[in-house]
């Protein structure tokens, strides 16, 4: 804050702005009184009744002050000790109060000092106009201002043209027609705060957009990516990737099964039938095409290099998932199962052994035909 003995050499809006913080700490502390009396009159064992809307005490205040200070001298007990506060709590918010007014004061000094400047308040209410005093005929005792420190030192005319459709008219009476049905340059504290906060909602939401749009994903032409069911989309390129290594999984399981049932033909059993599993590998087959293609669209990369970085990732999937493999694999029935054992044993060999073929750790080759 700037000392006293360099006001001489303040700027204007310098001093102001050291006023409009004191005199929003007058403000606050002003607006504590009118319930700080209050608690005065029913120390003092006053009552109220009202007229119309406004209440109105039997004793004037003077009189409930000494009232209550009576008990809070001669009163022992509980109305006595809330009589002494009460009337604490007023000493303490008009010390503090003055101790403002101090603080002031110097300002205000040299304000008059100086033969005064150019000073401009909003009212904060909702359109509250611009004025060159606070104690314009058009306002209340209780109206509350913000200052308007960049205007201070400046000219009367800059605040008119700014102020718009918020000059008032008293305060401004010279001012031009056609300048006061202009809109407004100048805002209350409150309406800046939410023009800042729509801002910072749009500019959040805009970048939200920008990063929805960076990781969803189309096919080559635009059009929005099937999934694998009807009614099945996707939308991002994360979900494209994690459905494409999924898809090629399944050609490493048909390749592992493959090699598995070539070592041990018996095991036929334990798996789906071959037609079926030929199905299933088709579609997956077609479906990982189609997400590679457009994971390369969107990504700017060639076909096979995506296809390359995709395949490596389906491998070291399919390995996790292969580390039990008996669970991984589809038992068809329990009976059978039961029978292939036996007859392994019966002829002195191990069941089962076949499931220790180690899953492919190459794509097969004609995974792509």
């Amino acid at each position: 804050m700037t000392s006293a003995k360099d006001l001489t050499t303040a700027t204007p809006a310098d001093i102001d702005k050291q006023l409009a913080q004191l005199a929003a700490q007058l403000f606050k502390a002003e607006s504590k009184l009118p319930s700080l009396r209050d608690s005065i009159h029913r120390a003092a064992g006053d009552r109220s009744n009202y007229q119309g809307r406004r209440q109105v005490w039997g004793m004037d205040f003077n009189a409930a002050q000494q009232a209550a200070q009576h008990r809070a001298d001669t009163d022992t007990t509980y109305i006595g000790r809330d009589a002494r506060n009460a009337l604490q709590r007023l000493q303490d918010a008009e010390k503090s109060i003055a101790a403002i007014e101090a603080e002031q004061a110097p300002y205000d000094a040299e304000f008059a000092r100086r033969g005064g400047w150019t000073r401009a308040f909003i009212v904060t209410n909702v359109d509250g106009h611009v004025h060159k005093t606070m104690d314009c005929s058009t306002c209340r005792p209780s109206t509350q201002f913000a200052w308007l420190t960049d205007y201070s030192g400046g000219t009367e005319q800059q605040v008119v043209e700014d102020a718009g459709e918020r000059a008032c008219t008293v305060c401004y009476p010279s001012a031009p027609v056609d300048i006061r049905k202009r809109p407004t340059k100048i805002f209350t504290p409150d309406e800046i705060a939410a023009s800042e906060a729509r801002a910072a909602k749009a500019k959040a939401a805009e970048a939200a957009k920008v990063t929805k749009a960076a990781k969803a994903i189309t096919d080559p032409e635009g059009n929005r990516l099937q999934g694998k069911g009807r009614g099945d989309w996707i939308d991002t390129e994360a979900a494209a990737q994690s459905e494409a290594v999924d898809a090629l999984v399944t050609s490493l399981r048909e390749a592992h099964i493959a090699a598995i049932l070539a070592a041990e033909p018996d095991l036929a059993f334990y798996f789906l039938p071959a037609e079926h599993r030929a199905r299933l590998l088709a579609e997956d087959v077609e479906f990982a095409d189609r997400l590679v293609v457009a994971l390369a669209a969107k990504r700017g990369q060639g076909v096979t290099e995506v296809r390359d970085s995709l395949e490596a990732k389906a491998i070291a999937k399919y390995k996790r998932l292969n580390r039990e493999a008996q669970k991984d694999l589809r038992q068809r029935s329990f009976s059978e199962a039961v029978a292939y054992a036996e007859s392994k044993r019966a002829k002195g060999e191990e069941p089962w052994a076949a499931f220790a073929t180690p899953a492919p750790s190459t794509f097969p080759k004609d995974s792509n035909d």
